[in-house]
């Protein structure tokens, strides 16, 4: 079918359907005109060629805006929806979103119930079913509506519709060498504790996997840090991953570097890349090294992470160097060292060891603590000590209230082992009163807490 016949058949009415491409021709002959849409094309038998032009171009301009995806399930189990799950290479991460339920089958009481439901997340290398869920474990957790952050009203907790709850979402950090297919699902924790499980593809668990590749660790393992207090230095100690995988060059033009890092704040794949490019290594080693020792300035007090990279000249292409800027866990220390030197003969009694998992410093003396070697170390203390370098860092404070707080003793109560003394008729008798430890919050300087001292050293 020519120009020349579609024309004729608007021109005579007739109303047969003509599907062609639309194109702009130079010289306007499907017009058959030198003007465009103006003046008398708007009339006559052009007309309806020309509405139909405008309609399709008003049409194409109209955004297209997704309808709402309804619910899947039974609105009682409270199931996660619109699941969605996306690999992200650069920071190796894999980050999970989903909504709360939109529909409640005319019980808009199940909006409240999302106040004290959780969602559970999981990871597995098959589809996720009811079948093997009880075999994983959850990585993620978070309540499904959070009333004090979200308001009083539960329709705040709804999935979508008009002010809907902002959704959730969780980002899995896919370790290094990982190269595989993955599904996510959730599951909800209803208030009475019962799990709900349905596990539906696509709403509550994925139908396709996602596909993880992560770099493989090109750094060494099993960093470790010992002060020695005696010797004034500490001694760092590593495995190379030549070692266990010997595929990294050591000799020649391509051969690795070893280099080590002391900074005083830990080092992760957040600020890995702004830590090689603004900090300077303290020493850089031959390819074989797996040990060096830090010497430590006398009079030095300081909490401090040592981190262990490789520089692989020429990796990606030539020229062109890598240096993992991840930071792995494996390629830090894993515990802050606290180095002091050069405090008299007491630093040879004193080992002081760091408990990661509490937080807390304990400090073992060795062999017998003489009253010159606890002068000296409360000297150390005053001057280095006490106040905290970081103020910043320090949260609240405990105060040993000996002879500071009396408390009574009730009827009934053991009395401490020791305590203070009063005369009764002529005899020494132990006061119903003790004393012992609070705790003072540093921001209003309330008393937080108050332990008695039922067995005091009394030194």
């Amino acid at each position: 079918m020519n120009e020349k016949t579609i024309l004729e058949n608007y021109q005579s009415g007739q109303t047969k359907h003509t599907f062609h491409r639309l194109r702009r021709y130079p010289h306007n002959g499907f017009m058959k005109s030198s003007q465009v849409m103006a003046g008398e094309m708007l009339n006559g038998g052009n007309r309806r060629t020309t509405l139909l032009v405008l309609s399709i171009l008003l049409l194409s301009s109209l955004p297209m805006v997704p309808s709402a995806s309804a619910d899947v399930g039974i609105p009682e189990e409270l199931q996660a929806q619109d699941i969605f799950a996306e690999f992200d290479n650069v920071s190796e991460t894999t980050t999970i979103t989903w909504r709360n339920i939109d529909e409640t089958g005319n019980q808009p009481e199940l909006f409240e119930e999302l106040w004290t439901s959780t969602y559970h997340v999981y990871r597995h290398t098959a589809p996720i079913t009811p079948s093997n869920i009880d075999s994983l474990n959850a990585w993620h957790s978070v309540i499904a509506c959070d009333k004090l952050v979200q308001g009083g009203s539960p329709l705040s907790c709804r999935g979508q519709g008009g002010n809907p709850h902002p959704g959730h979402s969780a980002s899995y950090q896919v370790g290094a060498g990982t190269n595989g297919s993955f599904f996510y699902a959730i599951t909800t924790e209803l208030g009475n504790g019962t799990v709900s499980a349905p596990l539906a593809f696509n709403a509550s668990a994925l139908y396709e996997p996602v596909i993880e590749i992560t770099t493989p660790i090109r750094s060494p393992y099993n960093l470790v840090a010992d002060f020695k207090p005696g010797e004034s230095k500490t001694t760092l100690q590593w495995i190379n991953y030549n070692s266990i995988n010997p595929i990294l060059p050591e000799t020649g033009d391509d051969a690795l570097q070893i280099n080590l890092w002391r900074t005083e704040y830990q080092a992760d794949r957040s600020n890995g890349e702004n830590l090689l490019s603004t900090e300077t290594p303290i020493a850089t080693l031959s390819s074989t090294a797996t040990q060096y020792d830090v010497d430590i300035p006398p009079m030095t007090s300081r909490e401090v992470f040592y981190s262990v990279t490789y520089l692989l000249p020429n990796w990606t292409a030539e020229g062109l160097d890598y240096e993992d800027a991840r930071f792995l866990y494996t390629a830090m220390v894993e515990f802050e060292a606290m180095e002091l030197s050069g405090h008299g003969d007491f630093t040879d009694q004193i080992q002081i060891r760091k408990d990661n998992n509490k937080g807390n410093r304990q400090k073992d003396f060795r062999g017998e603590v003489s009253p010159e070697m606890l002068q000296k170390y409360d000297k150390w203390l005053h001057q280095h000590a006490f106040p905290p370098a970081q103020r910043n860092d320090v949260e609240e404070l405990v105060g040993d209230g000996h002879e500071k707080i009396l408390t009574r003793i009730c009827a009934g109560e053991r009395l401490p082992m020791k305590g203070p003394m009063a005369r009764s008729k002529g005899k020494k008798v132990q006061k119903r009163f003790n004393n012992g430890w609070f705790l003072v919050a540093r921001s209003t300087g309330k008393v937080l807490g108050v332990e008695q001292m039922f067995e005091p050293e009394c030194n």
